[in-house]
C-alpha cells in the first residue's frame, strides 16, 4: 500500500471484522486503522468527536518520530507506543510495514488488555490486509497490448524523425 496500493472492500470487511471484535472487547473511544503516511483506512469512532483524517495524520507522525528517536537511542526498531493523557490514552501498534493500529482509550481500561487484545488482533489484520501487498494480477494480452502500444510509438517517432531531418 505504501507504493500506491489500494485495499479492495473484501480485505477492508476482513479487516473489519476483526476490529468490530476488538471494539466488543475493549469499547474504546476511538480505534482504527492508518497508513504510515497518515492516511485513514478505517475506523470505528464511539466518542472521539475530532476530525479522524487529523488523527490519522498525528498518530503516524507522532509514530515515525518515536520510532527514530528510539533507532537512534538504541538501534532498537520500535513496533508500539504509548501515550497516556489526563483522560485518554492512546495505544499505537504496526500492524505490517506500513499500516498501524490505532486505539485511543479511556482510563477504566487496562493497559494490560489493551496490549492483550491488540497483540492477539495484529495477525489477522495483517492477513486480511495481506493481499494489498501483492502484485495487481497480468491482464491477459497485456503484453501484447503494451508491445503494440510500443511498437506504434517506436514508428511514430522514427516518422518523425524522418520527417525533422528532411527539412
Amino acid at each position: 500500500m505504501g507504493n500506491n496500493r489500494t485495499l479492495v472492500s473484501s480485505q477492508l470487511d476482513a479487516a473489519m471484522q476483526v476490529l468490530d471484535g476488538l471494539w466488543t472487547e475493549l469499547a474504546p473511544r476511538f480505534l482504527g486503522l492508518i497508513t504510515t503516511s497518515g492516511h485513514m483506512l478505517t475506523h470505528v469512532a464511539g466518542s472521539f468527536r475530532g476530525s479522524v483524517d487529523s488523527l490519522a495524520s498525528l498518530a503516524s507522525g507522532s509514530f515515525a518520530a518515536t520510532r527514530q528517536l528510539t533507532l537512534l537511542m538504541d538501534g532498537c526498531d520500535l513496533n508500539v507506543m504509548y501515550q497516556e493523557g489526563c483522560d485518554v490514552n492512546i495505544y499505537i501498534s504496526q500492524v505490517t510495514e506500513d499500516v498501524l493500529l490505532v486505539i485511543c482509550f479511556g482510563k477504566g481500561t487496562q493497559l494490560g488488555k489493551v496490549r492483550l487484545m491488540a497483540g492477539r488482533a495484529k495477525e489477522p489484520l495483517a492477513l486480511a490486509l495481506e493481499s494489498a501487498d501483492e502484485p495487481a494480477a497480468p491482464v491477459p494480452g497485456g503484453d501484447d497490448y503494451a508491445r503494440g502500444v510500443s511498437q506504434a510509438i517506436d514508428e511514430l517517432l522514427s516518422i518523425e524523425g524522418e520527417q525533422s531531418g528532411t527539412d
